[in-house]
């Protein structure tokens, strides 16, 4: 899936590609047939490469491809990513965040099950997760130790809660919405919040970007104080209901 974008004033074309994780980053076919990449995370990456000038390819992938065309230097970057230790070997991430995600548990709504904030407590509880994301350090050091099955995307994990197969499921309320309003007689998302994590643009070491990733520190920072991200992410945040 392929979408160009450009500005008035061109400084340099970049390709960066990213997962298809609705609202975040999807396609849009258009009146005219054309397919665009549309989403919060892409609005924000392109505001501030439009800002700077840059013209900018698309492509939507599966998230390991994803990774290593970043990883070999076959793309310049990412528009929105989990920070990792690994991925920071060949990544080389925004100082800026592009914003935070809450990541919950979602159950049935019979359901009786209980989280007090520590996941070794959940040993024995089949959780769903979605193939290719990532839950935060805490989530990672008892990994090993759960019991986790790997799912597709959120639909697919909330068919297995329903079918009780798991008993919930992990994800944040924007990557889980339109399943949840599909199955809102059946599911309910856990109130407390598993971890809180930070997205950020990552580009390639590979590509020798730092000249960029400065700029677009700098003119994320400027959009910030101006008004103007908060007024894109807010626009998003009320769409979905997101507090």
């Amino acid at each position: 899936m392929l979408v160009f974008t450009s500005c008035s004033v061109v400084a340099e074309r970049y390709h960066f590609a990213d997962v298809e994780a609705y609202p975040l980053a999807y396609s849009k076919t258009l009146a005219n047939g054309e397919t665009e990449v549309q989403g919060l995370a892409i609005e924000l990456f392109l505001l501030v490469m439009h800002r700077l000038g840059h013209t900018v390819k698309l492509e939507l992938l599966p998230g390991k491809r994803v990774l290593l065309l970043a990883k070999r230097g076959m793309i310049d970057g990412i528009p929105f990513l989990y920070k990792t230790k690994q991925r920071e070997e060949y990544l080389d991430y925004c100082e800026t965040v592009l914003f935070h995600e809450k990541i919950h548990f979602y159950v049935t709504k019979d359901s009786d099950f209980q989280f007090d904030g520590n996941l070794k407590t959940l040993i024995q509880t089949p959780l769903a997760i979605i193939l290719g994301d990532t839950y935060g350090e805490a989530f990672n050091t008892v990994r090993h130790q759960l019991t986790l099955i790997e799912t597709q995307d959120v639909g697919a994990g909330f068919r297995m809660l329903i079918n009780r197969r798991v008993e919930a499921v992990l994800s944040t309320p924007l990557r889980s919405h339109n399943e949840l309003q599909r199955y809102q007689k059946q599911v309910r998302k856990y109130p407390r919040v598993v971890d809180e994590l930070a997205l950020y643009v990552a580009m390639s070491k590979k590509r020798n970007l730092m000249p960029l990733k400065k700029a677009f520190d700098d003119m994320f920072q400027q959009l910030k104080l101006s008004g103007e991200v908060q007024r894109v992410t807010q626009s998003w945040f009320e769409r979905f209901r997101i507090e």
